[in-house]
């Protein structure tokens, strides 16, 4: 079952695979199984018995504490470290192991780049000692409302200064500052804002961002500079430099435009800065 449709269930979820429960356990990805009000058949098993476990789960409208926070990449990201701290007291070191190759593999593909050298550390730890310490744990959920939150604004790196999308941002911003300081002609930016409407193109990306934002789940104490209020003022700067294209430029049009265009950058070089931190600090 997709966790989509898990999270959206108005029923309790009952849920089939080959695998035993205990081995997808090992994996952040399946942080919801560990729910008891989810129900695990592992196949083969007879339909009958399928039938009967699907028609007892049936409660319409009831709500299962913690499944939706475990859907979601940041919950499942917690829920992880909190199991591999739990490993590590245990007697089994064979699952500490294991518990970190998946932790690895799910940072590899939801936030490449930013917790390998932590993640190397801690294997090194775990085969000189077979334990990891609440420190260890500490750091690596620390700063993951940051990385995730700074990962899902992925999309909008290549309108930064200096990459080929930014510069066609810094060719309005000129265009409108000669407008506004009355020595440029409001032609010339016509012509610009027709032959390049690069914020459609931009929209999409932001659009893009939004929807890996909405991915990630609820973020907890993250600073200003990577607070997800940060999209909608880049949506409301895209709709007020849209304007120019659709009603026209004038004197009012391309002051507000030319705020906006400062604004976006201003944003845009922020995100950049903060990521370029946050990674050096994380590969210490």
């Amino acid at each position: 079952m997709r966790h989509s449709a898990i999270e959206s269930a108005q029923t309790l979820p009952v849920c089939v695979g080959w695998s035993q429960r205990q081995s997808l356990l090992l994996r952040p990805e399946y942080a919801w199984l560990s729910l008891p009000e989810v129900s695990y058949l592992q196949l083969p098993v007879p339909l009958d018995l399928l039938i009967r476990q699907i028609e007892a789960s049936s409660h319409p409208g009831h709500t299962i504490p913690g499944l939706a926070l475990l859907t979601t990449t940041l919950g499942q990201w917690r829920w992880a470290l909190a199991e591999l701290q739990r490993a590590s007291e245990s007697e089994y070191g064979r699952e500490l192991s294991f518990r970190l190759s998946a932790l690895r593999l799910f940072a590899i593909k939801h936030w490449p780049g930013w917790y390998e050298k932590i993640l190397n550390d801690l294997a090194a730890r775990i085969a000189r000692t077979s334990s990891v310490s609440s420190g260890d744990v500490q750091r690596l959920v620390g700063r993951a409302d940051e990385v995730a939150i700074l990962e899902a604004y992925r999309p909008l790196l290549g309108w930064s200064g200096g990459e080929a999308k930014g510069e066609r941002i810094a060719a309005l911003e000129d265009a409108l500052s000669y407008v506004n300081q009355g020595v440029g002609r409001i032609d010339g930016l016509a012509n610009l804002v027709a032959l390049d409407p690069w914020w459609d193109e931009m929209d999409h990306d932001l659009s893009a961002a939004e929807k890996m934002l909405r991915r990630v789940g609820p973020q907890e104490g993250v600073p200003e500079l990577a607070s997800p209020d940060r999209l909608r003022v880049l949506r409301e700067c895209l709709a007020s430099i849209r304007s120019l294209s659709e009603a026209g430029a004038s004197s009012d049009k391309t002051l507000e435009a030319g705020a906006a265009v400062s604004t976006l950058i201003e944003i845009l070089e922020d995100i950049v800065k903060q990521r370029r931190q946050l990674l050096a600090e994380l590969s210490r």
